[in-house]
């Protein structure tokens, strides 16, 4: 295996696992308090490895904004998992290639393979059929397309696909220090802002007892370090694919661990996107 593949497949494990532990924490928390507790553990994290492998800070308007919609998808993110069962909205967060792809041929002028546009049109399918399918929690009815359960993590998934792009061209054009300084100041400083800004006077760091949440972001940022120097030494259009295989992984951990169970129409439609985003990986 090549060094980009090993440090792919570490990122996997990692966020795979990351995300039951994260998805636990948020029975007590809310997105933007999960958000504050990763960006305060994620802070020490980066920016030690980034004082490990050299600091040599560029000081450029572009990297500041393109850092700063980094962090924002990341809150996204957060908002993408705090509904509903975390096996459908990882299934659907882990569609982020397919907009890799799309943004790639629009921009960049790269060619969609006959594979990619089944893949794409299964994603999409199958995204649609969950929709339809999937059970609301405690109640059993069906769920209309359009709701915040879909909703939130497509927004995820277009932010982070959006996001994974602008994190290669940072890495690409300025190195990986920029990108961990940067991110990491400007997710705690913009996570503290919301905080302060919805207690005020009665702000609290008891989110740090929560110690799933804990756990959870400490294994995010390892696995991003891990895609962050996966991205360094490998193509985006393959890094990225690959990097979505963690969803598979989280439904197996979300099921046994979380305990979350679902009727068959909802388990075919996720299985359906599971592979639509497994071909556009080829």
């Amino acid at each position: 295996m090549q060094t980009w593949q090993i440090l792919t497949f570490l990122a996997v494990i990692f966020w795979g696992t990351a995300q039951v532990f994260v998805k636990k924490g948020m029975a007590r928390l809310a997105p933007p308090d999960a958000y504050f507790v990763g960006g305060v553990c994620g802070l020490p994290i980066l920016i030690s490895y980034a004082l490990f492998r050299g600091i040599h800070l560029t000081r450029d308007p572009l990297i500041f904004l393109a850092c700063l919609y980094i962090v924002i998808s990341y809150l996204i993110y957060y908002s993408g998992i705090y509904r509903g069962k975390l096996s459908i909205s990882a299934t659907i967060i882990s569609t982020y290639p397919m907009v890799t792809v799309i943004l790639a041929f629009l921009f960049l002028s790269e060619r969609i393979r006959p594979h990619q546009i089944i893949a794409i049109i299964a994603i999409v399918g199958g995204t649609a059929f969950l929709a339809r399918s999937v059970d609301e929690d405690k109640t059993g009815t069906s769920l209309r397309p359009g709701t915040w359960i879909i909703m939130l993590p497509l927004a995820a998934a277009l932010a982070i696909g959006t996001g994974d792009i602008l994190t290669k061209l940072v890495i690409t054009h300025h190195g990986i220090d920029d990108l961990l300084v940067y991110t990491s100041v400007f997710q705690l400083l913009l996570a503290t802002g919301i905080k302060i800004g919805k207690e005020g006077r009665n702000f609290s760091l008891g989110v740090f007892r929560v110690r799933p949440a804990v756990a959870g972001s400490v294994l995010l940022t390892c696995g991003s370090l891990f895609f962050y120097e996966a991205l360094n030494s490998g193509e985006v259009s393959l890094v990225i694919p690959l990097s979505s295989a963690y969803a598979p992984l989280t439904v197996l951990l979300s099921v046994f661990l979380l305990h979350e169970k679902f009727q068959r129409k909802t388990w075919g439609a996720i299985c359906i996107i599971l592979a639509g985003v497994l071909l556009i990986n080829i």
